[in-house]
């Protein structure tokens, strides 16, 4: 028997932006393999946001070894360690989600998560397949890496059932009672 899980996903305020809601809802029932249970409109607090992307010192390493080695071949000399870039591309991304309404979704069905993230595409809406909700995005992780900000790909998704409450209870803490009577 297949596992029935859910699912967490919000349209970022840059598809939001782009008046997108419409079809994205869409997209996520036409698959006829997720039902909405909730959907709402709401802002993401700063420390909403901080919780959301709890990233670490690897992650910023990492991600920001990426920009400095992007900006050494551009450019030539880079001022900043990948350590203190990552940070820069941290605050930004989190920055992203704040400020402006998002539109988000809790969806229910069989393995929901692996359903969503395949409805959603890539990260990089440049390599995301057609068909995908992030290729509806005109962005790119190297237009993104080329103006010195984070991807627009106007939508975020949950990768397993425990984020998906995590998240939930973190972003939409007026939903936290139906979500405690379901998830635990």
């Amino acid at each position: 028997m297949a596992d029935i899980e859910f699912a967490f996903a919000f349209i970022k305020p840059d598809g939001m932006a782009s008046e997108l809601k419409d079809r994205i809802r869409g997209m996520l029932l036409a698959s006829g393999k997720l039902t909405i249970l909730a959907e709402a409109k709401f802002s993401i607090t700063p420390l909403q946001a901080k919780v959301h992307y709890d990233k670490d010192d690897l992650w910023c390493k990492s991600v920001g070894t990426r920009r400095h080695e992007f900006i050494a071949r551009r450019f030539g000399g880079v001022s900043k360690t990948p350590m203190e870039l990552g940070r820069e591309i941290l605050s930004d991304v989190r920055g992203t989600i704040v400020g402006a309404p998002v539109y988000a979704f809790i969806l229910y069905g069989e393995n929901a998560n692996a359903v969503l993230r395949e409805i959603v595409g890539a990260t990089d809406p440049e390599a995301a397949e057609e068909g995908t909700i992030r290729k509806l995005s005109s962005d790119s992780l190297a237009l993104a890496n080329e103006e010195m900000r984070p991807v627009r790909n106007i939508i975020h998704a949950s990768e397993s059932p425990n984020d998906a409450k995590r998240e939930i209870l973190n972003l939409w803490p007026e939903i936290r009672q139906l979500m405690q009577f379901l998830l635990f």
